[in-house]
């Protein structure tokens, strides 16, 4: 039979609660005022009965074979976090597109994901249900994004291990236009700035930036596809980045005058 599955509905509106009720007594409602992701995903946890739990969002699909494929890789090991591979699945929009490169990419750069800033994002993740609550589960001060790369972080601090399992699937549908791209990505650039700082309040691994060679292999990562979309898809990273440094000033300002 179906995965136990909790939903935990962040303030939407209109509630999902109908749908929940639609889908039968395998799923297992719970609604909060809008909170923010980090939030909602531990109380999703703290209602889950299980020794292991599993991520995914709500503009994802998990291939039918995702959740064995992660159980089987996590296999009850303690302090194992893994971490499946996330597909971008709206090809024809090429600010989808765009996202989906960055993030393919950065997995590429970290390789073996044992390195001091490895993470998975938490659209694909399992993990032993105790572990995740030892931790103190997902740091909610993060109210813009990093909370995964928060996690991950002291994931490792405490012991733990990232295990990439690229067999087990997520296809994500996240629809971006023009604007939804730019908020995105200047979030993005709050959070990494609110994680940076967050290291340095804790002794945590010093934040250097990385080589030219990195974002050179960044910005030309879509021309590994030649393709009509290429030259557009390079240009966006581009676009994306300066649009994460903005962020990462404006949060930077926000800390001085606070």
């Amino acid at each position: 039979g179906p995965y136990r599955t909790i939903v935990v509905d962040d303030g939407t509106t209109p509630p999902l609660e109908p749908v929940c009720r639609a889908a039968g007594d395998w799923v297992r409602y719970l609604r909060q005022d809008n909170a923010g992701p980090g939030v909602a995903r531990n109380r999703g946890v703290a209602a889950a009965e299980t020794e292991l739990v599993l991520f995914t969002d709500d503009d994802c699909v998990p291939r039918p074979d995702w959740a064995a494929r992660m159980v089987a890789a996590q296999d009850g090991e303690p302090r194992r976090m893994v971490g499946g591979a996330v597909e971008n699945a709206l090809e024809g929009n090429l600010f989808s597109a765009t996202s989906q490169s960055i993030l393919s990419y950065a997995y590429e750069a970290f390789g073996g994901f044992d390195g001091p800033f490895a993470f998975f994002t938490t659209n694909n993740i399992c993990c032993r249900r105790d572990d995740f609550l030892a931790l103190g589960g997902f740091d909610t001060a993060f109210a813009f994004a990093s909370e995964d790369r928060d996690l991950s972080r002291r994931w490792q601090d405490e012991g733990g291990t990232l295990v990439h399992v690229p067999e087990a699937v997520v296809d994500h549908h996240h629809h971006l236009g023009a604007g939804s791209f730019w908020k995105q990505h200047w979030l993005y650039g709050r959070g990494a700035r609110q994680f940076h700082a967050k290291l340095a309040r804790t002794g945590g691994p010093d934040v250097s930036l990385n080589s030219a060679g990195f974002y050179a292999g960044l910005l030309l990562h879509p021309m590994r596809r030649p393709g009509p979309r290429a030259l557009a898809l390079s240009t966006l990273i581009g676009a994306a980045h300066a649009i994460q440094l903005a962020g990462y000033l404006t949060e930077r300002r926000s800390e001085r005058r606070a």
